[in-house]
């Protein structure tokens, strides 16, 4: 009898724990999936820039992928991230490059001037003061990449050193994408297809009319 008891005690010990781990491993899912959510769409954001204006959503380009670069001066894997930019950047010139960093303006600009990187037309450096760009953009990690296509939806996001072709070909894609939608709106603009187009819609309104 005594036996039997224990066996059930053992049992129902492992169910426990199968059902914590369970749970845990449900919740961890469900976090990363909100977090991914929260991400879809750039978050709204207010910066500074290096003149101590401020830089927000209604600043970016909606012509070109934006890339958002978290970083701090002294991380050695952050310099090692900016210096592959820095050698890199014809690959980026369909980009829009945003680093942010927390620390102080003048840390951030002499940053950016120790990699010639402050006077590029498609790079600026930014100040999260209010410390508020680990919490709205998940980072968890520096240097930390986020890609946003011309639609500002999340592409791709990078935690921690990350190759710069893996970077640079989905900007490639994004550029192809952009360039194969305006070729495609060209010809339909230059074609009779659209007048076709527009044909058809007027005759079906008079018809419902």
């Amino acid at each position: 009898m005594m036996k039997q008891k224990i066996k059930y005690l053992v049992i129902f010990i492992a169910l426990g724990i199968l059902v914590f781990f369970a749970k845990g491993i449900y919740f961890a899912l469900e976090a990363k999936n909100q977090e991914n959510r929260s991400l879809t769409d750039i978050p709204t954001f207010s910066f500074k820039d290096l003149q101590a204006n401020d830089y927000t959503n209604k600043n970016l380009p909606n012509d070109k992928s934006v890339v958002f670069i978290f970083f701090k001066s002294d991380c050695p894997y952050c310099q090692a991230e900016i210096s592959k930019i820095a050698q890199n950047l014809d690959k980026f010139a369909s980009a829009q490059l945003i680093f942010v960093s927390t620390e102080d303006l003048i840390d951030i600009l002499q940053f950016a001037e120790h990699y010639q990187l402050n006077d590029k037309y498609n790079i600026i450096f930014l100040r999260d003061e209010d410390n508020t760009f680990v919490k709205r953009f998940a980072a968890k990690s520096i240097p930390y990449v986020l890609i946003y296509n011309s639609q500002q939806k999340l592409v791709k996001r990078f935690k921690g050193l990350a190759k710069i072709d893996l970077i640079t070909d989905e900007i490639s894609t994004n550029f192809a994408n952009i360039s194969l939608g305006n070729c495609l709106n060209d010809f339909l603009k230059k074609s009779p297809i659209e007048k076709w187009i527009k044909n058809i819609i007027n005759h079906l309104s008079l018809l419902k009319s």
